[in-house]
């Protein structure tokens, strides 16, 4: 069983930009950089496994098949979805320090894509605390393609932290880069 879970509340009282833990990295099978894809990824601690849209399956040429049948658990409920697998796909950091070799991959078409939630360089300026948190600038081509579940807790660990005053946005420095939160 797979278990992703997203709420989203939607009104007329929210102001400002709220951001998730998503950050711009490099995606491609082992020993291939070559074939490598830039792309968002949701480094999500709420999802048991790693997921990926079809965009990145179809962008590497992972074989259909490789199709299994899995179940789906959200807040939303349990349904039962396929996709294609893939083992031997390695995620980079953006700035090349970092590769992590991804558990197995699972197709998955409910990954949450909000572009308006990933960090950018203009929110670090507006809080002095972030200060030395490096966002790079949006990068209009890649897309939120890319899930990473407690089944690579490497990506999870926390390597350094600033946070502000009540109600403002952190950060979190992970392996693959910073994160923002709020």
């Amino acid at each position: 069983n797979l278990s992703s879970c997203c709420t989203e509340l939607c009104g007329k009282d929210f102001t400002g930009r709220s951001c998730s833990k998503t950050i711009l990295v490099r995606v491609y099978p082992v020993n291939q950089p070559e074939k490598s894809l830039s792309v968002y990824a949701l480094i999500d601690d709420q999802s048991t496994h790693t997921l990926a849209r079809t965009e990145l399956f179809d962008a590497l040429d992972i074989p259909m098949s490789s199709v299994t049948t899995y179940s789906l658990k959200s807040c939303a409920g349990t349904f039962q979805r396929s996709g294609r697998q893939a083992s031997g796909l390695v995620v980079e950091s953006n700035n090349g320090s970092c590769r992590l070799l991804l558990p197995r991959v699972t197709e998955c078409e409910q990954i949450p894509e909000e572009e308006s939630e990933i960090p950018t360089p203009d929110i670090v300026k507006f809080h002095s605390h972030l200060s030395g948190v490096d966002i790079p600038p949006l990068n209009q081509k890649a897309q939120v393609l890319l899930l990473i579940g407690r089944d690579l807790p490497e990506a999870h660990h926390i390597e350094d932290q600033r946070t502000g005053p009540r109600g403002t946005p952190f950060a979190q420095k992970l392996a693959l880069g910073w994160v923002l939160i709020g």
